[in-house]
Formats: structure tokens, sequence, C-alpha cells
């Protein structure tokens, strides 16, 4: 989230709390008891629908209800007032205490915030030190051949999807290969979050050896630039391939800076900034429905479907929007001039779900947000069940999408391109982001992972990871000498990403790349 998202609510806050202390210092006139009954009044009036989830997510909604919730908290409130009345005596050192516990409270998330991706990155930055290093000369050439890889955000494995999604998903994957894709039949993700992904495979190699080269730590930044500034990105431009990007409103992954950044109409930058002072953003969306407006909710329709209306449904709207631009865009990449390299990240099967099996807009009743996991489900509207069916909703129309995409791609290319179909990670219903042992790892793991590789029909191998894919493309079409390494697999919390663990044993390399065959 950029800090722009949350100015306006650093305002609003900032108001209320203001008004609040007001209120509480005219029966006592000292500010200092004022602030002491303010802050927890207004702790309680921003985060009640957190508390309320969460407590229903523990206990269940049969014990945790708004009738007994709501007043629990009030009587609590009004005896911290006449504790503070009649007991405070000298307010000062619980006012310190106070002041200390609201600063560390507010360190974690301005850190995140001021170290968050603007959704830019400045072209000119770093350039003279790389975080990879250029490859030696290659060899030869793909003649010109566009080079798609294509992220399916959260795209799990046939076998997952058949155990836990009750989708069989092989009239699929026999499409694929009736179009002359490969694919790995028991691939698995490197790391279960979409950035570590993406920042290793597009540097080929794992996220401990890119950074240990030169001492440096994960950070935010870090990841956009090895994201955004990618090693297979550079090493492509040597070749003259002009990058193709897209606005995937994840800023991670909008590269912005690429050659051809592509948008749906209405969603540039231009008409964003000016359109954003007229409607709420994600980030309020979320601050309103953790709040106490949340009892209102929860109790009024009418209330419901105006936020419904005015917060919801724009949002959702415009993913659909970038879910269908990339997808019919792609097709028209083979009429430009030139070579590309395409870089699409569709957020699909991924939440949110908004197109059900036959392509019909939903509009989820929760705030906007890619939340995933135990994060998804955190809101109490939805289910685990839910989360399936969902899912499997939002993919079948993807599949079907994904074929005339590539049927297109195909027929109006002059050359038949190198594409990779690929999942980042897989799915996410039994994903609990704090608890390695608590979640379905096989689940988060297990990928698609799809090869079009032009005269190399047996070169993808059953296990091939996504830290490999590129290491195969350059090894056989650009002459690069890069051996496959381990297949591994990491998991980290989305609190601590840097701290990963190993899922199990790595899996050794695969083959040597088998030499390619070309027809002139």
């Amino acid at each position: 989230m950029a800090v722009g998202e949350a100015a306006r609510a650093a305002v609003f806050v900032s108001l209320l709390a203001v008004a609040l202390t007001l209120a509480a210092w005219f029966p006592f006139r000292d500010w200092k008891k004022a602030a002491l009954i303010a802050t927890p009044v207004l702790a309680v009036a921003l985060s009640y629908g957190h508390l309320y989830s969460a407590l229903k997510l523990v206990f269940g909604a049969l014990i945790v209800r708004h009738r007994y919730l709501g007043p629990l908290l009030i009587i609590a409130l009004a005896g911290w007032v006449l504790t503070v009345k009649r007991r405070v005596r000298a307010p000062s050192p619980l006012t310190a205490a106070l002041n200390v516990a609201g600063a560390a409270a507010l360190l974690f998330p301005l850190m995140a915030l001021v170290t968050a991706p603007e959704g830019r990155f400045d072209a000119q930055e770093e350039v003279e030190e790389e975080l990879t290093d250029p490859l030696d000369d290659f060899a030869g050439g793909p003649e010109g051949r566009d080079v798609y890889y294509i992220i399916l955000d959260g795209y799990g494995r046939q076998d997952v999807l058949l155990d836990i999604y009750g989708h069989d998903n092989s009239e699929f994957l026999q499409a694929l290969e009736q179009r002359g894709f490969q694919i790995a039949e028991y691939s698995t993700a490197n790391y279960n979050q979409t950035v570590l992904s993406l920042a290793s495979s597009l540097n080929m190699d794992y996220l401990d050896s890119l950074l240990g080269r030169r001492d440096l730590k994960l950070t935010n930044a870090m990841l956009v630039r090895l994201i955004w500034r990618s090693q297979v990105r550079r090493e492509l431009a040597r070749w003259q391939y002009d990058m193709v990007a897209f606005k995937t409103g994840f800023s991670y992954t909008a590269i912005e800076d690429a050659e051809l950044f592509l948008f749906p109409e209405g969603q540039g930058d231009e008409v964003e900034r000016t359109s954003a002072a007229s409607r709420a953003n994600a980030f309020e969306g979320l601050l309103f429905e953790s709040s106490a407006a949340r009892v209102l909710l929860d109790s009024s329709e009418a209330a419901r479907e105006a936020v419904h209306h005015f917060l919801n449904e724009p949002l959702f709207a415009e993913q659909r929007e970038r879910v269908l631009f990339t997808l019919e865009t792609l097709g028209s990449i083979p009429e430009l001039p030139g070579r590309h390299f395409v870089f699409a990240h569709v957020v699909a099967p991924h939440p949110p779900f908004v197109f059900d099996e036959q392509g019909e807009p939903l509009t989820p009743d929760y705030p906007f947000s890619f939340a995933d996991g135990s994060h998804y489900l955190r809101y109490g509207t939805d289910t685990r069940e839910d989360y399936i069916a969902g899912y499997r909703g939002q993919l079948r129309y993807l599949n079907g999408l994904l074929i005339e995409t590539l049927d297109q791609i195909l027929e109006s290319s002059k050359q038949l391109p190198i594409i990779i179909l690929q999942g980042d990670h897989g799915p996410g219903a039994y994903l609990r982001w704090e608890n390695i042992m608590e979640s379905n790892l096989e689940e988060r793991s297990a990928i698609l992972n799809a090869f079009l590789l032009p005269g190399a029909p047996d070169a993808v191998y059953p296990t091939i990871s996504p830290v490999n894919a590129f290491r195969l493309v350059l090894s056989r079409y650009f002459g690069a000498d890069l051996p496959p390494l381990p297949d591994c697999t990491y998991f980290s919390s989305t609190s601590a990403p840097d701290r990963l663990e190993q899922a199990w044993d790595c899996l050794p390399p695969g083959p040597d790349w088998p030499e390619i065959e070309l027809s002139p």
C-alpha cells in the first residue's frame, strides 16, 4: 500500500482523536485525564471490527455477537472513565506509559508504510550497481521469438485442485498439450508469497544467494528492485528485447518503467489521481470495516448496501477490468514491431473472487483486498468452504479465457513464441500465515507450470520449479551456461517474510538441458 492511500484516513483519525480529547476535557478540565480517557476510546472505535472478527473466528458466531461484545466494551470503557475520575490523582505516569505504548504501536505500521513500494521505481535509480552480475556473452540468439512470462497468481497443481477443490483440471491441461505445451506434473513453488517467488524466478536464483553476494537484507524496496530490474529483463534487453508489462493493482508487479506499460482505459495514473479524491481507496474501505462502524454495517442492510456500492464495487470492478484487459491484450502483442519480453501478472484465480464460473461479475461483501489464506478468512464474512467455491468458479472461467488468449497469440505470431505459463504459488484455503505447522504446505506449494518451447519437445522435467524456468530458456535459446539448480520450497509469514523455513528436502537438480532443434 502506498503512503498516499493512508493520507485521508490519517487526517480523519487525527480529527477524531482531537474531538474525543476535547469531549473528555470539558467535564474534567484536565488535559492529561482527557488523554487517558480519549486514548482507549479511540483504540476501541478504530479496532472494534478487527476484534469482533478475531473473536468470531476463535469462538464462533453464536457466542460472539454485537449485542454481547458492544455492551461489554462500553461497560469496560465506562469503568475506565470512573477509574480515571475517582482514583487517578497523578495522571502523568499513566499518560507517559500510554505515550510509549502508542509510539510502539505506531512504529511498525509506519515502518511498513515508509518502506512499502509506491507503485513507481525510478528508472535511473541504482543502475550503476545491479543486484546480479551480467552473464557471459551469449553464443546465439532466438531469431526474434517473443518471450511470454504469464503468471497466474495462486494457480494450483492438478492433484491439489482435484483433492481439495473438487475440480478436475485435466481438460485444460490437455488443451495446453494439444497446443504444444509441456506440463511439469510435479512442479512446486520456491516460495509461498508472490513477491518472493517472482524476485527469485526473474533472477534465476534463490533469494539467500542473490542477497548474500552483496550482504544485503530482504526489504520491500529490495524486492521491488529484484522484480523491476530483474536479471532476466536485463539479459533479454541485450538482445534488443523490449519489456511489455501491465497494470496489476499490485505495486510490486506493475512494472511502470517497462518499455511498454499497458493499462485499462480509465486506470492510467493521471485519471487515477483525478478520481482518487472523489472515491474511497482500498485502505479506507478496510479502515471503515475494521472500526466500530462494523456494528452499523452488520445491523443495517441499507448501510451495508451503501458502503458496498460506494466503497467496494468500484474497486472490485477495476480488478475485473485488469484481468480481462491483460488477457485480451496479450493476443495483440505479436502485431507490435520488434522483439518483446512480455511479463503478465494476472491476479487470478487468487482472491478476490470477482468472476463466477460463467464469468458473471461478483462483488464480495468485504473491503477490496488481495488478502489470501488466514488473512482472507479474518473478515468473518466467508468460510473456508466459500473460499474453495469462489476459487473453483474463478479458475474455471479463467481457464476458458486463457485458451482463447493463447490461441490468439499463436495465430498472430510469425514465429512460434516461447511461453511460460506458471503459478507463483498455490491456493490458500488451508494456509495459516503465522503457523507453518497448521498450514497445508502441499496446497500452497503445488503449482501449474507449463512451457511452450519451440524445438525442445522434451526439455521440461516433472519437478522443475520457477527458479529454473529461465535458466532453461536462456541456456537453450540464448546460449547462456546456466545449469539447473536444486528445486527447493521455502515458507515464511507475511509479518516476517525474511524468516524462511525450508518446507522439505530439496529435490536434486534436474538433468542437463537438452539441445533444441529449431526449424529454419
